[in-house]
């Protein structure tokens, strides 16, 4: 039995909360009579629980990496390479579709389907906070993101406001969350009527600056609608009234036409930065943006574009379904979706939803209950025209 049929039958099915799988321990001394850990952990598949859907991944670093999935399913890696068990109790029915971590303590994860919560942990993952939730019909939470303390909250349109996606920030690491006032920033479109929660990366922030009760965010937000696919930059300067309200003083956004089909279910799904730079009333980060279809994965269409700095879309000669996608370089990306050999990666990665990385490792999430890393000198993009 080679190393990937060995790791691919290591269930965590087999550990209660409080223990956890050491990949040192278990896989060096009982198969490789001590060989060097970091190689082994380079090759191997984790297969984690049956039947699950791993979407939302957030890494920190080579040793802290938060994932989470259906099925109430929240796990990290912490000291010692080990598997912790952070599932949270009661929540056994809800799909964790995204997760935002500040160190191996402190987290935050969002559930998508037929309601949204989020939940907060600051003490590892041994006891989650409800921190805000939303049982109204059509609530549909599609993705976070945060720049420090500060973050935001995207979802689909409700049914008593079909004409605006649901938006929500907060100033304090998602302690609370204060409603962003609806304008054109947020108002639907043909082309932007929904958002997508692949891999919790269809928003991202620019920038977001608080200082006094004055609030400077960016952000880019991705989806699709009945009409084809956009993206939509965003700048909003918003003013803190209490710690419940705040007031829209201005807004400014730009519309990027992504050229799909039209139909529901087009759109951008996944987004990832190129430059980690921007200041604010100024659009400088560049990105990768991702998707297509998730009904069509071999569908005969360009479904990743580079995002330029002054907004101009350049296509990038990829075709199939992107659930997840990151920036590897200027002009290099991996690329992961269903049904698809992914670029930029080994051959023998598994189909993944989401993907990110740490300083020596790429990370990969997927739907076939796999967890992946490998070196970041192993992976190369076809796809760098």
């Amino acid at each position: 039995m080679n190393i990937f049929n060995i790791f691919k039958n290591l269930t965590l099915s087999q550990i209660t909360r409080n223990q956890s799988v050491c990949i040192n321990k278990c896989f060096i001394d009982t198969l490789l009579n001590k060989a060097a850990f970091f190689l082994v952990f380079s090759l191997s598949i984790f297969s984690f629980i049956e039947a699950q859907s791993f979407r939302g991944l957030h890494v920190i670093s080579d040793t802290v990496v938060w994932v989470s999935g259906s099925k109430g399913q929240i796990w990290k890696i912490g000291d010692s390479m080990s598997w912790f068990n952070c599932c949270p109790k009661g929540y056994d029915r809800k799909d964790f579709r995204d997760i935002h971590a500040w160190g191996p303590h402190e987290a935050i994860a969002m559930s998508a389907g037929d309601s949204g919560v989020l939940i907060r942990t600051s003490n590892g993952g041994s006891h989650w906070l409800l921190v805000h939730s939303d049982f109204r019909n059509g609530v549909f939470f599609d993705a976070i993101d945060f720049e420090g303390s500060n973050g935001v909250l995207l979802g689909d349109p409700i049914e008593t406001d079909s004409q605006h996606l649901y938006a929500y920030m907060s100033l304090n690491k998602g302690l609370s969350w204060i409603k962003i006032p609806n304008g054109r920033w947020n108002t639907v479109s043909p082309k932007l009527s929904s958002m997508y929660a692949a891999s919790g990366s269809s928003v991202n922030i620019d920038y977001f600056t608080s200082k006094n009760g004055n609030i400077e965010v960016g952000l880019l937000i991705g989806g699709g609608g009945p009409k084809g696919a956009s993206a939509r930059r965003v700048f909003l300067k918003l003013k803190l009234n209490n710690s419940k309200e705040v007031v829209l003083l201005s807004e400014h956004l730009i519309n990027i036409n992504i050229p799909l089909p039209e139909g529901s279910g087009w759109g951008i799904y996944a987004m990832s930065e190129i430059s980690e730079k921007a200041e604010a009333k100024d659009f400088r980060k560049e990105y990768f943006l991702g998707g297509g279809h998730w009904q069509f994965p071999n569908s005969d269409t360009i479904t990743v574009w580079k995002l330029t700095q002054n907004n101009k879309l350049v296509p990038i000669n990829y075709k199939g379904y992107v659930s997840g996608i990151l920036a590897t370089g200027p002009e290099t990306f991996a690329a992961v979706g269903t049904s698809k050999i992914q670029s930029g990666l080994p051959t023998q990665m598994p189909v993944s939803n989401a993907i990110q990385k740490s300083d020596n490792y790429i990370w990969a999430v997927g739907k076939q209950k796999l967890f992946y890393p490998t070196k970041r000198k192993d992976c190369t993009s076809e796809y760098n025209k």
